[in-house]
């Protein structure tokens, strides 16, 4: 006799997840909206907790003893053995907006820098991200907030890829005075206020910049008083698609120091090597820093290890990790 699926009940529904795939892809598979990004572990995007029933060891790996006790777990690591009632953690209380783009700009061969307004009543900080919805498919898509509050509008650093439902969207089809519905905000990537003496460390690779670059405008904005180191790599000079800008920054406010590097090698001077060894070499002892990571997942661990490594417990590293498209297209 084939034995029964296990059923995990979300918002009074009950529903069948094979456990041969996590409880993310199982719930996506249903079109049943929830925040994720990574789809590794690392971003802690995808949190939920457990009311009935206990998730599995390894679903809450990461996770604070709090957080545990409290029956939290990352639903993109979970493989759900037995029968779960789950719910959102209160942070990730879905509410949905709808925006209108007002701008939209090409700033590389395949990024796009596109803002919106921003809707009556939607708060956030600078780093966090939405989940857009397309109109037709309702499929999700995760993109970080590169804006400010006090801009007024919604920035986003959109890479277009190949097939990509949300992205072809957003890059290609959407227009001037064209609406779409988002929910959010979420994640936990975003300038502290509270701590305005301890240096920081931003690294991202790509589009990773976008939720960096609304982070350093954030603390700018709040006279953060320590230095600031803002890492930017990419494949070529082409990748360095916010470079002039940054460097004006940079020379703007002294405690701002802007390291551009690339993989492959130019012509122009800029550093070449990976993002995780340029860190350590430019800084060195990193005790004492708290650090933002951005860009694919890959990166982001090898960044988090170096930093780990060079001072820095994992309690002050704050992540935005992506990873190629998978059960629908992810993020960035």
């Amino acid at each position: 006799m084939t034995k029964a699926l296990p059923q995990v009940t979300f918002k009074g529904k009950t529903y069948h997840c094979s456990p041969e795939k996590t409880l993310l892809t199982n719930l996506l598979e249903k079109n049943i909206a929830l925040p994720y990004s990574c789809l590794e572990g690392v971003c802690f995007a995808c949190m939920l907790q457990a009311v009935k029933g206990s998730p599995p060891t390894k679903s809450q790996m990461g996770l604070s003893q709090a957080q545990k006790e409290n029956n939290f777990f990352l639903a993109c690591q979970c493989h759900v053995e037995e029968g779960l009632e789950i719910k959102l953690p209160s942070t990730h209380a879905q509410q949905t907006f709808v925006t209108t783009l007002v701008q939209k700009k090409q700033l590389s061969n395949d990024i796009f820098l596109l803002s919106f307004q921003c809707p009556l009543g939607f708060e956030y900080q600078a780093g966090q991200f939405v989940n857009f919805i397309h109109p037709q498919t309702k499929a999700l898509r995760s993109y970080s907030i590169s804006s400010v509050e006090n801009e007024g509008f919604l920035d986003f650093h959109i890479k277009l890829l190949p097939n990509g439902e949300l992205s072809t969207l957003l890059c290609n089809q959407l227009n001037h005075g064209d609406e779409i519905a988002f929910t959010g905000p979420f994640g936990n990537c975003f300038y502290n206020s509270a701590k305005p003496n301890q240096p920081l460390i931003l690294a991202g690779v790509g589009a990773g910049l976008a939720p960096l670059y609304g982070i350093v405008k954030d603390a700018i904005r709040f006279k953060h008083q320590a230095n600031i180191y803002l890492f930017h790599g990419a494949f070529n000079e082409q990748g360095l698609y916010f470079s002039q800008e940054l460097a004006a920054l940079a020379l703007a406010y002294p405690r701002v120091t802007y390291v551009p590097s690339t993989l492959q090698s130019n012509d122009k001077g800029i550093i070449q090597g990976n993002i995780d060894e340029i860190i350590i070499k430019t800084i060195g002892d990193c005790h004492g820093k708290r650090a933002y990571l951005c860009g694919d997942s890959a990166t982001v661990k090898t960044m988090q290890k170096a930093l780990f490594f060079a001072g820095i417990p994992k309690s002050e590293m704050f992540t935005d990790a992506f990873t190629p498209a998978s059960v629908t297209e992810n993020k960035n």
